[in-house]
């Protein structure tokens, strides 16, 4: 028998990866279709409007309701100075992806070392 590469290709299912940065995808549908592994989170930008989707799943891989944000430019002549002390709620728009990560990252170690209960094998 003939060797032949396609029978011994195995094929594996795609899973995304966890939060490694923003995914640039085109439109609502592109980032409704787009597929989130069980227990994961995404920050979808869209590159053809001004939006922000995130999707997440539960642990049994059921979607949650898809959160989209709408990206304001506000004119900044119109914005008076804020205070260093107004600004204790807000974060740099440069360390979104940082918090973002960390969170996911910490939701991540917290399922991980769950303790697990022994069943009492005497009776």
């Amino acid at each position: 028998m003939a060797y032949n590469p396609y029978f011994q290709t195995q094929y594996q299912p795609y899973m995304p990866q966890p939060m490694q940065g923003i995914i640039w995808i085109q439109g609502r549908q592109a980032a409704l279709a787009y597929p989130v592994g069980a227990g994961q989170s995404v920050i979808l930008m869209d590159s053809d409007a001004p939006y922000v989707y995130k999707k997440e799943t539960d642990q049994n891989g059921r979607p949650m309701p898809m959160e989209t944000f709408k990206l304001v430019k506000e004119d900044s002549a119109q914005i008076e100075p804020l205070h260093e002390s107004d600004l204790k709620g807000y974060v740099k728009a440069d360390e979104v992806e940082d918090i973002v990560r960390e969170e996911v990252e910490r939701r991540i170690s917290e399922l991980s070392f769950k303790p697990t209960r022994k069943r009492n094998t005497e009776e």
